[in-house]
């Protein structure tokens, strides 16, 4: 997602990831799935290397609950608009607006987004390279705590790599076992030692030892 939104336009730098308009992932565009069968040819170099666990699509996109209402914020000839507005539609009739969206709309719209994302990066991955894992995309934050995310990704993906803490991070550990019950590989492992006088260590995802 992150290379397509480059070359579509409209992204921008955050930290420690790429930020996108109204955080809202271009899933809907149409020109997403071929871009991604064209991006994902070069991964048949490697198909065949036994050195290589798999393949991690993307990291830290936004996948809020509140997608449903910030596409509703796109003009109406967006694709991510239209998308959801054809599933409100469906289920509050062709009057339905961003006003009629309850909280069970916004779980299964991000179900929806989840799933579509993983439904066309794997398929483009495992077209190329059938010989390894699919490690999704990293999830962080309040990803980690969204039954709704590991749903989706759970049937497309074989594991996740999400940030270096999970727990620290508000994890439902109950979502991994029952709604997701894929490996997850927990990467950058690091202790920061405890200095009170080191601001900076306020800002590491790490867990503190104190000295």
């Amino acid at each position: 997602m992150a290379s397509y939104g480059k070359k579509r336009g409209g992204t921008f730098q955050q930290p420690g990831h790429l930020g996108y308009p109204n955080d809202c992932i271009f899933v809907f565009d149409p020109a997403f799935e071929t871009f991604c069968d064209e991006y994902a040819k070069q991964l048949a170099g490697t198909k065949d290397d036994p050195w290589l666990l798999g393949h991690f699509s993307d990291n830290e996109m936004p996948l809020a609950q509140a997608s449903l209402r910030n596409y509703f914020k796109f003009p109406p000839d967006d694709p991510g608009f239209m998308e959801a507005r054809k599933f409100l539609v469906l289920r509050h009739g062709p009057q339905a607006n961003a006003h009629q969206i309850t909280p069970k709309d916004e779980e299964d719209f991000q179900q929806l987004v989840v799933g579509r994302y993983f439904e066309v990066v794997s398929r483009a991955i495992r077209k190329y390279d059938p010989n390894h894992l699919y490690l999704g995309s990293r999830f962080y934050g309040a990803d980690l705590r969204h039954a709704a995310i590991f749903r989706a990704a759970g049937k497309q993906s074989d594991g996740n790599i999400p940030l270096p803490d999970p727990i620290k991070e508000g994890a439902d550990w109950d979502v991994f076992q029952v709604d997701f019950q894929r490996a997850l590989l927990i990467q950058d492992i690091h202790i920061p030692f405890h200095d009170p006088k080191a601001v900076a260590l306020a800002l590491d995802t790490g867990r503190r030892l104190k000295v």
